[in-house]
Order: structure tokens, then C-alpha cells, then sequence
């Protein structure tokens, strides 16, 4: 259970993150890649990336297809 509280808060850094770079709220399609991901590497992975990515490069990264799931 642990675990689901701390994944549950790591996707809500991410985004937050990424909001308060965008300046807006993310959308539906935006949100899906965000909790497509799953376990700690792929997390801590994300949260790295959008931590480092400027705003452009932020909306790009939101809207590709990659998806890296390294199990969880």
C-alpha cells in the first residue's frame, strides 16, 4: 500500500511540474502519458525530464509516443 501512495504522489510532482511550466492545466491526452508509466525508474525518469526540458521542449515531450515501462 506503501507503494501505491508513493507512486500516486509522483505522478501528481510530475504534473505539477509540468503545469507550472506550461502555465496551464495539462489536458486528458497530456495526463494518459504521465500515468501510462509505470515503476520507479520510469518515474524518477519523467520527473528528471521535465524537471531539465525548457517549455518547448516540455510540449513536445508531453506529446510524443515514447513510452519507456520499465515493469512495476
Amino acid at each position: 500500500m506503501e507503494n501505491k501512495k508513493l507512486v500516486i504522489h509522483w505522478y501528481e510532482r510530475i504534473i505539477e511540474i509540468c503545469e507550472m511550466k506550461l502555465g496551464r492545466k495539462l489536458s486528458v491526452k497530456k495526463l494518459e502519458f504521465i500515468h501510462c508509466s509505470k515503476g520507479f525508474i520510469a518515474l524518477e525518469m519523467i520527473e528528471e525530464t521535465v524537471n531539465d526540458l525548457s517549455d518547448l521542449e516540455l510540449k513536445s515531450y508531453l506529446n510524443s509516443e515514447i513510452h519507456l515501462d520499465f515493469g512495476g
